[in-house]
C-alpha cells in the first residue's frame, strides 16, 4: 500500500471498476519525467501568480472609476468589469490547479511508486468517466466497438496526483485524472449468509431464495460517506445560486432597476438554473434519507434464483445463481456475485 494512502480495514481501492493489486517501483526515467512535469506546472503557477494581483487591482480601479463619475455606467464599462471578473476568476482557478498538480507531482517524484489495479471492464462500467477517455485512447484490451479481449485490464496510477500513468503497459496521451473509490469488501461471512435461504416463492420456471445478513463495521462506514456526500455538493451548488439570485431580486428591488449585467432574459435563466438546482438537491436529500435509514436497519437482503426442472419438478440446486444483496429501503443493489455493485466502484459523470 502506498504510503499516501491510508490503510483501513475491510476495504480496497477501486478505480474505473478495477481492483488495487499491487505497486511498481518507477525507474529513474519515469521519476525524472514527473519532476520535470511538476516544474512546469510549478512555472505556470507562479506566472499566474504575478499577473493575477495587476488583474485585480485593475479590476479595483476600473469600479471605482466608475463609482466616482457622477453617471449612469455606461454598457461599455460594465463590460469591461465583467470580462475582467471573469479573466481575474478564471486565472486563479488556474493557478490554483497547476500549484495543486506541481505539489502533487513532486511528491509522485519523491515516492517513486505506481499503484496497479486490474479488473475486466463490466459493459455497465463504461459511464465512468476515466474509461470514456480511456476507451477514446484506444488503449483498453475492449475497443470502441465493443470487441472484448479476455485478459483483464491494467492501469497504473500515480497515488499523489491519481494520474493515470500507463493502459496495458501503454502510455495514454493527455492527462487523464482519475478518482480513486474506497470500496467496503463483501466480507467472508457473507459467502455463508448466502447457503442458509428461505424460499421465497415458487413460479413455473425458477425459485427465488431470499436471506439477510449484517452490515459489516467499513460496509457501515461506506454507507454513511455515501449519504453524506450526495447532500454535500448539491447543497453547495443550490446555496451559491439561491445566493446569487436572492442577490440580483434584492438589488431590482431596492433600486427598482435590474442589477447591473442581469437584463430579464439572465434572471429568468438564473431562476430556472436555481429550480433545476433545488429539484436536484432533493432528489439527493430523498436518496440519503433512504440510504440512512438502510444504515439504522444495518442489513442487507440477499437474493438467489435456481432453474426449475419440469420433469422432476424439483429445483436444480447446483445451478443457483450468484447471489445478489440489495440495500432494504433505498432497494440498490449492494453487491454480486461477492463483488461491490458495478456503482460502488466507479465515478459517474
Amino acid at each position: 500500500m502506498s504510503e499516501l494512502r491510508k490503510e483501513t480495514e475491510g476495504t480496497t481501492l477501486w478505480v474505473a471498476g478495477m481492483r488495487l493489486v499491487g505497486e511498481r517501483e518507477l525507474s529513474p526515467d519515469e521519476r525524472m519525467e514527473i519532476r520535470n512535469a511538476a516544474i512546469s506546472f510549478a512555472a505556470l503557477g507562479c506566472g499566474a501568480a504575478l499577473v493575477l494581483p495587476f488583474l485585480i487591482l485593475l479590476l479595483l480601479l476600473t469600479v471605482a472609476l466608475a463609482g466616482a463619475i457622477d453617471a449612469p455606467v455606461s454598457p461599455l464599462t460594465a463590460l469591461g468589469v465583467l470580462a475582467l471578473l471573469t479573466v481575474s476568476a478564471l486565472l486563479g482557478y488556474a493557478m490554483h490547479r497547476w500549484v495543486g498538480w506541481a505539489r502533487q507531482l513532486a511528491r509522485d517524484a519523491r515516492q517513486g511508486r505506481a499503484e496497479l489495479f486490474e479488473g475486466e471492464v463490466d459493459p455497465r462500467q463504461l459511464f465512468d468517466r476515466t474509461l470514456r477517455r480511456l476507451r477514446r485512447s484506444g488503449l483498453l484490451r475492449q475497443s470502441a466497438h465493443g470487441d472484448t479481449d479476455t485478459s483483464a485490464e491494467r492501469l497504473e496510477v500515480l497515488p499523489g496526483s491519481n494520474l493515470v500513468w500507463r493502459v496495458n503497459g501503454g502510455r495514454p496521451r493527455g492527462w487523464i485524472q482519475t478518482q480513486i473509490r474506497r470500496v467496503a469488501d463483501v466480507p467472508p461471512f457473507a459467502a455463508v449468509a448466502a447457503e442458509w435461504l428461505d424460499r421465497l416463492s415458487l413460479e413455473d420456471s425458477q425459485q427465488i431464495h431470499v436471506g439477510q445478513r449484517e452490515l459489516s463495521t467499513a460496509e457501515r462506514g461506506e454507507l454513511e460517506g455515501l449519504a453524506r456526500h450526495l447532500m454535500l455538493k448539491p447543497t453547495l451548488v443550490a446555496l451559491g445560486l439561491l445566493l446569487w439570485l436572492g442577490g440580483v431580486l434584492g438589488y431590482a428591488s431596492i433600486h427598482g432597476t435590474p442589477a447591473p449585467g442581469h437584463p430579464p432574459g439572465t434572471t429568468l435563466a438564473l431562476c430556472i438554473l436555481t429550480g433545476v438546482a433545488m429539484a436536484n438537491l432533493m432528489r439527493s436529500a430523498g436518496m440519503g434519507l433512504q440510504f440512512r435509514r438502510d444504515l439504522a436497519l444495518g442489513r442487507v437482503i440477499i437474493t438467489r434464483s435456481a432453474e426449475f426442472n419440469a420433469e422432476k419438478a424439483a429445483p436444480k440446486a447446483t445451478e443457483l445463481s450468484p447471489p445478489e444483496e440489495f440495500l432494504p429501503n433505498s432497494r440498490v443493489m449492494w453487491s454480486r456475485a461477492g463483488r461491490p455493485a458495478v456503482w460502488r466502484t466507479t465515478v459517474q459523470g
